[in-house]
């Protein structure tokens, strides 16, 4: 796998240049959380989203709502804060989408 070998050879925080748009990868919890606590005005969310292609099928107002709206449910939540209650919050997410697919089929 592409990603995983990156990640061995390069660590937590790369970048890839996909067919002209340029990405950094975050794949390390203490990063993702310096990510989500950063402030708009070091990192914005809301212009990578919409960089990343979503302003033109989502709407400029949908993509500021929606990543404003997931800013807010991650801070309420404590994710930004602990790693211990990333992982809770992964195990019970990860339940509650395996039972409602066995609940689909």
């Amino acid at each position: 796998n592409f990603l995983a070998r990156q990640f061995k050879e390069l660590g937590g925080c790369f970048r890839l240049n996909l067919a002209g748009l340029r990405m950094t990868v975050v794949a390390e919890r203490h990063e993702m959380m310096q990510v989500a606590n950063a402030s708009e005005a070091e990192l914005s969310a809301t212009a990578a989203t919409s960089d990343f292609g979503f302003a033109e099928t989502l709407g400029p107002f949908n993509v500021h709502f929606g990543t404003d709206l997931h800013h807010a449910v991650l801070k309420k939540l404590g994710l930004t804060q602990s790693a211990e209650k990333v992982r809770a919050w992964d195990e019970s997410m990860e339940s509650a989408v395996s039972t409602a697919v066995q609940e689909a089929l």
